[in-house]
């Protein structure tokens, strides 16, 4: 046990898996999880605060909206604009509530724990209608160098950040290497049971399933998806996702 844990560890923090690619923006990342068809949460991006509101009408009447702020970082929610506007993550329930914190993001620095003093420029929102969540879950998939092979990680804990898990409870975060493009269906049932979800196994299968397909399909260095949720109607969504591409390939 000692060992797998070190083992978690040490893949989590990448010791063995640089990342040398290029890093997609969340609505990037959306976009190309629902190619390769990975059930996400329904997403438009804006670059002005005008259409912001526009885009918000797709939606259709009565929707609540997530506006997320389009930089290369973690710790949106907590961070501060340079402006001194607070949270780049903000949830909202009119198009022109939309517009508002649109306006006061695109254009402005966004410092986080993780940015640096200087912060990281916002040039595009990303608006994702709110679900109604019953669970949140970490995956990820990154090529493990050390093993030779893709590796998920997963976790019941999801929704902050995984080291923070490894670190205060590890036994909580489980490691599958994967040979060759299959994944073994026991271990799909062992997922399931691990996630809390035991019922769901044809959903949590067809989850890694199309990750790992968009894994190889685009040659990527990793895909994070930080929270994937369970539903309020049972759907598993992928809610949040940051992918790497190898920028070599």
């Amino acid at each position: 046990m000692f060992l797998t844990q070190r083992l978690n560890r040490a893949l989590i923090k990448n010791a063995s898996v640089p990342m040398r690619g290029l890093k997609l923006h969340e609505y990037q990342a959306g976009a190309l999880l629902d190619s390769y068809k990975v059930p996400t949460a329904i997403g438009r991006v804006a670059f002005n605060a005008e259409d912001a509101f526009k885009v918000c009408a797709d939606f259709g009447e009565g929707a609540e909206f997530v506006v997320k702020a389009q930089v290369l970082t973690g710790g949106r929610g907590l961070g501060t604009f340079a402006s001194g506007f607070k949270g780049g993550v903000h949830i909202v329930d009119t198009p022109a509530k939309v517009q508002d914190i649109a306006s006061k993001m695109l254009g402005e620095r966004l410092i986080t724990k993780q940015s640096g003093p200087d912060g990281f420029p916002c040039s595009a929102v990303y608006m994702v209608e709110k679900l109604g969540i019953r669970s949140e879950f970490y995956l990820s998939i990154t090529l493990d160098r050390v093993a030779g092979g893709p590796t998920f990680i997963y976790s019941p804990a999801g929704g902050m950040n995984i080291e923070d898990v490894a670190e205060k409870t590890p036994e909580l975060v489980h490691k599958l290497l994967i040979h060759g493009k299959e994944i073994p269906a026991e271990e799909m049932v062992l997922a399931a049971q691990r996630l809390g979800i035991p019922t769901e196994v044809e959903q949590v299968t067809n989850m890694f399933t199309t990750i790992l397909d968009t894994f190889y399909g685009k040659d990527c260095d990793m895909v994070e998806i930080n929270p994937l949720v369970m539903t309020n109607d049972d759907k598993l969504i992928a809610a949040d996702s940051k992918i790497t591409i190898d920028s070599n390939a």
